[in-house]
């Protein structure tokens, strides 16, 4: 007796061990094929003002803002009428904001240097140009950072300087080369090469532009990237204007290019303000139609530079002074227009797709007024754009950090695409973000669920989240990222099928014993023994 019992207990225990799947399901080795999201990252981007820089000590006069300049971490915006001498103000990066480091002053500071007129830093040197010290015979200034402290390092002048020649009204600073520009000069103008050796600052060179055109305000404008020297005569031919692209060899500078728009007209003022960027050169023409001002790209292919563009203000008017200020970097151009808009002013980004130059945004102050006098300087680095507004508050002045902030990559989801319903399943998830900063995850799971933002996390941090669906089916998983600014990406997509259904099959004996002898497993228990 207690063998048929036991026997059939046995029985039973293997009937309802065994589980059948659905109709349509596959084999439970299907669990472990992978799905990849192939979704392209979107390619939409924005700017928009990521802070208002003020002196500490700013007030009423000090025009800070009057020039600008950015190198990596580091931002030097001068401020030109501070205590009537001049001041300029380094402000670093760390994190999310720009903070001030540091004021910077001639350690022999008089009444009218103008000090902080024209500004440059490159890595923890800063050059700043004092016009006009010495009855406008003029000066610039070398300072470097050791930790977060500066001292000056160096007074520079012109061994054959005199009364007037406004040295220092530009300058432009690149590793141990420091180009000084004095328009003035001798009635036509020039500009000096000075470089370092140590901390010993010694004169490389003087270079002059044409001798046949008076006053052409040569070194009105100038930039120095590695062995090359681009400087503006806005005044050359009756106002025409032109630059003039110099290259070193050794310790000799030499004449390259003489570069001109292809429709400069006498008053355009061609090369008032003039940037390098590698092999690309923008050159500003703010008086160009009456003021409403054009800038030109030059390129360099093999041995010569050519024009490439002209570029314009989609919204450009009469008076606006376009092209007062430019810079460039990379495929990117920066171009201030500090009169638009009664001198509330504005400043306009234009990117390079192969050969063609397209308006990407008009860029203006977020709390900007008439006289702002916002886009008067301007400097692209990247994806951070300076914007000096020297007039503001009463001629206080501010500065404007924008960024080029691009949406995060679409995310890619990595997991399971078939497998059993009311099973857990992972899934990573992933996306970097093109500015570095933190991103959240957005996750809709198809079946009614969806998690909140989840983050932030380092961007490029692989994401797992498991999930189990209740019911047979097709569902489409959907992720988006945001990063730290609320600039959200497309959504990422993974389509995943939950077709095996396993529900245990309950003999119908089992059942009758279960419910007529609820006991019968301890029965069994009780008759196998110990």
């Amino acid at each position: 007796m207690k063998a048929s019992i036991l026997v059939i207990f046995l029985c039973i225990l293997m009937i309802t061990t065994l589980t059948v799947p659905t109709v349509g399901s596959v084999h439970p080795a299907a669990e472990s094929k992978i799905g990849l999201n192939t979704s392209q990252p979107c390619s939409r981007s924005d700017w928009f003002q990521l802070q208002k820089l003020l002196a500490s000590d700013g007030s009423g006069g000090n025009e800070f803002g009057h020039s600008v300049s950015v190198s990596g971490d580091t931002a030097l915006i001068g401020a030109l009428g501070y205590l009537g001498k001049g001041a300029a103000y380094v402000f670093t990066y760390s994190g999310s904001s720009w903070t001030q480091q540091a004021k910077l002053t001639a350690l022999d500071g008089q009444a009218g240097d103008l000090f902080g007129c024209s500004v440059s830093v490159s890595g923890g040197t800063a050059l700043i140009g004092a016009p006009g010290r010495d009855s406008y015979k003029g000066a610039a200034y070398v300072f470097t950072r050791s930790g977060s402290n500066w001292t000056q390092q160096a007074k520079l002048t012109a061994s054959d300087g005199a009364v007037n020649d406004y040295f220092g009204g530009s300058v432009s600073m690149a590793g141990d080369t420091a180009l000084i520009g004095s328009p003035w000069n001798s009635d036509n103008g020039s500009a000096y090469v000075f470089t370092r050796s140590g901390s010993n600052w010694t004169l490389q060179a003087k270079v002059t532009g044409p001798d046949s055109a008076f006053n052409v305000d040569f070194g009105w404008s100038v930039f120095v990237s590695g062995d090359t020297a681009l400087i503006g005569g806005p005044g050359c031919y009756s106002g025409t204007g032109g630059a003039w692209m110099f290259t070193r060899s050794g310790s000799s500078w030499k004449l390259q290019a003489n570069l001109f728009a292809s429709d400069g007209a006498a008053g355009d003022e061609f090369g008032k303000s003039v940037f390098v960027s590698g092999d690309t050169a923008l050159i500003g023409a703010y008086r160009r139609g009456y003021y409403t001002g054009a800038a030109y790209v030059f390129t360099y292919s093999g041995s010569s530079w050519t024009q490439q563009a002209k570029l314009t203000a989609s919204d450009g008017q009469a008076g606006d002074d376009f092209g007062y200020s430019v810079s460039v970097s990379g495929d990117t151009a920066l171009i201030g227009a500090y009169r638009r808009g009664y001198y509330t002013g504005a400043a306009y980004v234009f990117i390079r797709s192969g050969s063609n130059w397209t308006q990407q945004a008009k860029l203006t102050a977020s709390d900007g007024a008439v006289n702002d006098w916002f886009g008067y300087s301007v400097f692209v680095s990247g994806d951070t754009a300076l914007i000096g507004a020297y007039g503001c508050d009463s001629y206080t002045g501010a500065a404007y950090m924008f960024i080029h902030e691009q949406q995060p990559t679409t995310p890619i989801i990595l997991g399971s695409t078939t497998g059993k319903a009311k099973q857990p399943y992972n899934y990573t998830f992933n996306s970097t973000d093109p500015n570095g900063d933190n991103v959240s995850y957005y996750i809709d799971w198809g079946d009614n669920n969806t998690s909140s933002w989840i983050g932030p996390y380092a961007s490029g941090t692989l994401l797992i989240q498991s999930h189990s669906w209740a019911k047979k089916g097709s569902y489409t998983i959907k992720a988006k990222a945001k990063d730290t600014y609320g600039k959200e990406s497309d959504w990422g997509t993974l389509m995943v099928t939950m077709p095996l259904a396993y529900e245990p099959l309950y003999h119908p004996l089992l059942k009758w014993l279960l419910e007529r002898f609820p006991h019968a497993f301890q029965i069994l228990r009780h008759l196998m023994g110990p």
